[in-house]
């Protein structure tokens, strides 16, 4: 009797002290706990107004996300668009394919670019001319405005690879799930809390 007692009463001590299944960067990204990680999405978008890069207004400009994946033709226009479940600050920096090297975000004038959490941050859109290659952009989100600071003044040059954080843990959403946004790619941030580098690669034919 007294042993079946113990294992009785031991059995919601053992069951307390198994830990929680950690979120993936998905759930993350939607969870409600103050004290979440940094956690982002990003999706790509072509722009399916346009033909041969048209000079259509922006409010006639029709967004459809698509896999990061795609490989882009001469004629058509993308952009990125950006969540943090954070407000926080972002620094984009661009490298084209024709070897020309540009500064997105923060806008020519701005000290800092603000993005508030759950809040659709859209990067310039891009027209894709010229010879295949590749459009490497990359992203620095940050809840410290000091290290965009200093990270845009330290990226005179292109970013060495090796710069791509190692504790990003990314997502992929497929097209077709009963999810919030298809084709989003979701990533958590592990070991650097509060700040997440990562790039992006657009490939064009």
């Amino acid at each position: 009797m007294l042993c079946r007692l113990w294992l009785l009463s031991a059995a919601p001590l053992l069951a307390f002290s198994q830990e929680p299944a950690a979120l993936g960067a998905r759930d993350l990204f939607y969870s409600t706990s103050e004290d979440a990680p940094l956690a982002t999405r990003t999706t790509v978008q072509i722009d399916t107004a346009s033909r041969d890069c048209g000079s259509g207004t922006t409010q006639e400009r029709v967004w459809r996300n698509v896999p990061e994946s795609r490989v882009f033709h001469n004629g058509e226009r993308f952009r990125i668009v950006l969540q943090s479940n954070v407000s926080g600050y972002l620094y984009v920096f661009a490298e084209q394919s024709s070897g020309t090297v540009a500064n997105l975000l923060p806008r020519e004038g701005d000290d800092v670019a603000q993005i508030r959490a759950h809040q659709d941050t859209a990067l310039p859109a891009f027209c894709i001319r010229g010879a295949a290659g590749e459009n490497v952009l990359w992203f620095l989100v940050t809840t410290d405005p000091e290290r965009a600071r200093e990270f845009r003044r330290s990226l005179r040059q292109k970013p060495a690879a090796s710069l791509a954080s190692r504790d990003i843990l990314v997502e992929t959403e497929a097209e077709g799930e009963a999810v919030k946004a298809s084709n989003a790619v979701y990533r958590k941030s592990e070991g650097a809390n509060g700040e997440q580098l990562f790039r992006i690669t657009i490939r064009q034919e």
